[in-house]
Parts: structure tokens; sequence; C-alpha cells
């Protein structure tokens, strides 16, 4: 698959219960860019907060998920409600992921960044109990708890406001997102997240 998985834009479906079931890619960066999960013990913090997180509110056991230095991506599973199946007629793949209808174009609007930091404001205030939205918050609030004890510094901000998402929409789109994952340390001289490659 020729995509290529990078997160300056999300794309959100209008018509979508993010409490569905399936596969969602995320990414969240860190409060204003700083490369600040560069130690080790930070990004063991992470993992393990990501995995516990993830067999909480999704299913077990968690997938792909990788710490860069002011980021991370990871691929998160929910179990999705009983009377989700209206959300994929199409039926589901061999991983599982519910079919996202063909004509998902008509259904996607492209959000941009709304602010010069790249930050996009889509994790909805009050996010709804077993969503995405209140997945990820859950991650945010408990490894930034363990992070600023490590670090001495209750309090500080840890995370930038709001979070990059993707319904994965077939297991072709799986696979490329599960490869850009496993690339991305690798190519992180060349990452627009690096800001080494900021002007």
């Amino acid at each position: 698959m020729s995509t290529t998985y990078r997160s300056r834009r999300s794309r959100r479906l209008d018509h979508w219960d993010y409490r569905s079931s399936g596969a969602y890619f995320v990414t969240i960066c860190t409060f204003e860019r700083q490369c600040s999960f560069e130690d080790p013990r930070i990004a063991t913090i992470l993992r393990t907060t990501w995995n516990r997180t993830a067999r909480r509110g999704g299913t077990a056991p968690p997938h792909e998920f990788v710490v860069m230095p002011n980021h991370v991506h990871g691929v998160l599973w929910l179990p999705g409600r009983r009377n989700d199946r209206a959300q994929a007629p199409a039926g589901r793949t061999r991983h599982g992921i519910a079919r996202v209808p063909f004509d998902i174009e008509t259904l996607e609007r492209e959000r941009t960044m709304q602010d010069s930091g790249g930050a996009s404001s889509l994790r909805p205030r009050g996010a709804v109990p077993g969503s995405v939205g209140a997945v990820l918050a859950s991650f945010e609030a408990t490894s930034a708890r363990r992070i600023n004890l490590l670090r001495g510094a209750p309090g500080a901000p840890v995370w930038q406001g709001g979070y990059y998402d993707r319904v994965v929409r077939d297991d072709e789109e799986l696979d490329a997102v599960r490869q850009y994952i496993s690339d991305n340390p690798a190519k992180w001289d060349l990452d627009h997240h690096n800001p080494s490659n900021w002007l």
C-alpha cells in the first residue's frame, strides 16, 4: 500500500461513532513538541501505561506502539458496543476490523491543524465513556502523573492539547500502519515532528 501515514492532518468520519469496535491509528504529541521522551525510564512508563490502558479500553493484547522523542504512535483496538454493527454494514475483515463503506471519501472531512504548533483540537470535551477520546484521556492523565513523579515536577504539562486519529479501514491499511509504526524510529531524522526539520 502506498499510503504514507503522517499525522499532519487527521481524518475524522462525520458519521462514525468513535466507540465502535475496530482499530484506530493514533498519534499524541508532547507539550510544545518538546523532545522530552528521550529518557528510557519515561519510554518504559509510556509503554507500560499504554499496555494497561489499552487492555482496559480495548482488547488484549494491545497492538503496536512506539515512543518517539516528542510523540507516540499506537494502534488502539476498541471492543465496541452491542449495536455497533449498524456502523459496519459490509462486515469484518480477517483481523476483525469493521469494514467501512467503500464510499468513505464522501464521509471523510479533512481537519487541518488549528495552531502553528500542529495541534488539532479533536478530543471531545467530556469524552464519551468507551470512546477513543476517553481511552486516550485516561492514558494521558495516568502517564503524565507517573512521568511527573519521576521528574519531581507535579502538575507540569506533558501532553499537547488534542491528538490525531484515523479509523483503520481494512487489513491492508492495518498492515501499512503497523509498518509505519515499526519504521518510525529509524526515520526520526526525516520526521516532520523532529525539531531539526522545522524551518
